[in-house]
């Protein structure tokens, strides 16, 4: 799924859930308290979003 369809569908999600928005070093979008950031990445020659999921209080440093 293209990212900035994803990233459209975070922010629709915290709007409508009242949840907070997070932002990654990078400029990923979050959703806080789900330790998840979704980020673009290559796929051959096409970009794609994956889900990158982490540890209470880890810092994205890229």
């Amino acid at each position: 799924m293209p990212i900035s369809i994803v990233d459209e569908a975070i922010i629709q999600h915290t709007e409508e859930h009242e949840t907070s928005l997070i932002l990654g070093c990078g400029g990923d979008l979050g959703l806080g308290g789900l330790n998840m950031n979704v980020r673009a990445t290559r796929a051959g020659d096409a970009t794609i979003s994956e889900a990158r999921f982490c540890q209470e209080e880890w810092e994205d440093h890229g």
